[in-house]
């Protein structure tokens, strides 16, 4: 069975995307958090507001 080696320069390069796509999605929520402050509303759209950061959250994740 062979071993799955990653180079050093794929391994930094996979830390900076995570770092970038972190930073993308602490973004991302920050606006969601502005909005929410700008434009007081109920639980109920402020769920959904969280599942679509969710979903965003996922689909950036898994490509």
């Amino acid at each position: 069975m062979e071993e799955m080696q990653l180079g050093l320069e794929l391994e930094r390069e996979l830390f900076l995307l995570s770092v970038v796509l972190g930073c993308g999605l602490g973004l991302l929520y920050d606006i969601f958090r502005v909005f929410r402050a700008a434009l007081p509303h109920g639980k109920i759209l402020t769920f959904f507001e969280d599942i679509i950061y969710t979903f965003l959250y996922g689909f950036a994740l898994f490509t």
